[in-house]
């Protein structure tokens, strides 16, 4: 992962226990954080706020399961949907106009259920922020720094406390990067590794198919995994001294092979042997 730039925080990644006592409160910190910020008042403004006079047609849509053109994937208005659907709230929205921007809300519309997805989405933020600063190197306190910023951040304050579509990109793009980086730190091919890459793709596809600017998360994920692969590829190649050993291996063979032109089947043979021995030291 990215921490293989620097030795002494990659060494203290790994030296990291996995379930530490601390960690998981800053976690748990982190995460009450987003949930006070966030959910608390939210439906005590009773308007229409910026995109919601859009993504509010598109979720009537989905409950009322009319035609509606739009631009976006559906996932995170489906996920808005259900929400709605599972408090109850479908026939009530279905009366909102959604006309325009400062729109007032009628009583009986549940804004609750209608912004809770995004607002979720926003409170969990912080501590993921928080797991991917870890997994990048950072210390336990430049890592509650990054989750505390993302929690108290003016901008994701007003997107999480309104029924947009931001914060589930920002939160699925995130835990990504994050799985991405956590897979990099286990063996190829072990149960964890593959546990933890299959993660990151799901991730990925729910970043995806909320918005098409998560694209940027599906290329800084592929700059990264091809870094990666290059690498374990110069891991892989033979350091200076084994090149000067190779080389002297290479010189042998070649005297070797000059010398039994005669009784080359046999000569040859263990010329071979020579040389896979060679390779291999």
């Amino acid at each position: 992962s990215l921490v293989d730039y620097c030795p002494d925080r990659a060494r203290r990644a790994r030296a990291r226990p996995p379930c530490a006592r601390g960690p998981l409160v800053d976690v748990a910190a982190l995460a009450l954080l987003g949930v006070a910020t966030r959910f608390a008042g939210l439906a005590r403004v009773r308007a229409v706020i910026f995109d919601e006079v859009h993504f509010g047609k598109m979720v009537q849509a989905y409950l009322d399961g009319t035609h509606a053109f739009d631009v976006h994937p559906p996932l995170g208005k489906l996920a808005m949907a259900a929400a709605v659907w599972a408090a109850g709230g479908a026939d009530a929205l279905s009366e909102q106009p959604f006309a325009r921007v400062g729109e007032a809300v009628g009583p009986g519309v549940n804004l609750v259920a209608f912004r809770g997805m995004s607002t979720l989405a926003a409170a969990l933020l912080p501590p993921t922020l928080y797991a991917l600063a870890r997994t990048l190197g950072a210390s336990r306190e430049g890592a509650a720094l990054s989750g505390l910023l993302a929690g108290l951040d003016p901008l994701f304050l007003a997107a999480g406390r309104a029924g947009l579509l931001d914060t589930q990109l920002c939160l699925a793009g995130a835990a990504s990067l994050w799985l991405l980086l956590e897979a990099q730190r286990h063996a190829p091919g072990a149960p964890a590794h593959l546990l933890t890459l299959t993660a990151c793709g799901v991730a990925l596809g729910c970043a995806l198919a909320t918005k098409w600017t998560a694209l940027a998360f599906l290329g800084a994920a592929g700059l990264e995994s091809a870094r990666a692969v290059v690498g374990h590829v110069r891991g892989a190649w033979p350091c200076g001294e084994e090149r000067r050993r190779l080389g002297i291996g290479r010189k042998v063979l070649a005297n070797v092979r000059v010398q039994s032109e005669s009784r080359w089947p046999t000569r040859w043979a263990a010329a071979s042997r020579l040389r896979a021995e060679m390779c291999t030291a």
